[in-house]
């Protein structure tokens, strides 16, 4: 059975100044809770030794804000199950998380939400190494749930620096809700800074920010900086996305990624994406100017490299994104080193196949196919009117 350090469930406001030990579970009665350390010296210390891998921290079930508080742990203890456990409205507000003390991996999940609506804002963490969960995930008591429960979630101006996770995808935040049907739901992140977050399992997906969904799910990461954040790059690894890697499985989740900051000193790193990678049943309808408004005013400066995605089921070609700002004249190409994907047929991207490429090819006086190498042909075509 869990236990927690403090459980609300009354009806109380709760007010706490300065550094508290606790060693015993409190019981609180209330319809909304507010804890609060002050502006000086805050946060919440455990030295209860008898603590153990299924306690949770605090577990509220009440509306709760939890306000300038710096989470922390004694040396002695290397897992914790769950800092924080919420099944109603949570507010989290100029909170740190410090866990300095620490040289080995962790195996623990910062934040279990089974409430509709989540609000952070100016949360810090840094330099932690997780072994198992992400340090932020939405789905409940793990990095996947089969239903996920948030309805809205409101994350701004958090800072997380060097949170390295050695399994799964997404270090910072994970979210995936592949297994359910009726999701629907609002994601925002904004504003935030992901400095030196990785992902090191093979197959991962997202250095910093890691996500699968499926149904009504709108997720809108505005103004948020990635830099150095990285997802596997060596040959004996494969990693998605050193930034941010998203997986759209049906056509009804959407998302917008609006003014993102990519540092060039400090660029990103993965074998696929070096800061978005991006898997959808549709690219051609996921990846647009409302999708990725910031490309086309940046189409020059974003290397093939930074962006990168699946189309549908052919996980084999990782599609540059920025093909998809360019247009296809009168003139194609195709070589021994092109694929046929949905934007193919450009000198430095050419498709594989004449008939591919022809059914790429827009209507023109002049039509033109270039054949770089090698081409094939799959099936027979009519080539009239069609310069090769």
């Amino acid at each position: 059975m869990k236990h927690s350090l403090l459980r609300l469930s009354g009806e109380k406001k709760i007010i706490v100044n300065g550094m508290i030990m606790m060693s015993d579970e409190l019981t609180f009665a209330g319809q909304k809770h507010e804890i609060r350390g002050n502006d000086d010296k805050s946060g919440w210390t455990v030295s209860d030794a008898t603590l153990t891998s299924n306690s949770a921290m605090i577990t509220t079930s009440v509306e709760t804000v939890l306000s300038k508080l710096i989470f922390s742990l004694p040396s002695s203890l290397s897992s914790y199950s769950t800092f924080i456990s919420s099944s109603s409205h949570l507010t989290l507000s100029h909170c740190v998380l410090s866990l300095q003390n620490y040289s080995s991996e962790l195996s623990f999940l910062f934040l279990s939400i089974e409430s509709e609506t989540l609000a952070i804002a100016s949360f810090s963490a840094s330099s932690i190494t997780l072994s198992g969960n992400p340090l932020i995930s939405l789905c409940g008591s793990g990095s996947k749930a089969e239903s996920m429960i948030i309805k809205w979630l409101n994350m701004t101006n958090c800072n997380f620096t060097e949170i390295e996770r050695t399994t799964g995808s997404g270090s910072c935040v994970s979210i995936d809700n592949s297994d359910d049907e009726n999701s629907n739901a609002e994601i925002n992140i904004e504003e935030c800074d992901f400095d030196g977050c990785s992902v090191f399992a093979d197959e991962s997906r997202g250095g910093a920010i890691g996500v699968q969904l499926k149904g009504s799910i709108q997720m809108n990461i505005i103004s948020c900086t990635f830099t150095g954040c990285t997802a596997p790059a060596a040959e004996e690894k494969t990693g998605f996305g050193g930034g941010m890697a998203l997986k759209l499985i049906d056509d009804y989740s959407t998302f917008i990624i609006s003014s993102p900051v990519f540092d060039f000193d400090k660029p990103n790193i993965a074998r696929y994406g070096n800061d978005l990678f991006v898997e959808s049943s549709n690219l051609t309808k996921s990846i647009t100017n409302t999708s990725l408004p910031f490309v086309s005013e940046h189409l020059d400066d974003i290397s093939l490299d930074s962006m990168r995605g699946f189309d549908g089921n052919d996980t084999t070609n990782a599609i540059p994104l920025v093909y998809f700002w360019r247009a296809i004249g009168t003139e194609i190409f195709i070589g021994s080193e092109g694929c046929d994907v949905c934007v193919c047929g450009f000198s430095d991207y050419p498709c594989l196949s004449m008939d591919h490429s022809l059914a790429r090819l827009a209507e023109g006086n002049e039509r033109n196919v270039s054949i770089k190498g090698k081409g094939y042909l799959q099936k027979s075509v009519d080539v009239s009117g069609i310069s090769v």
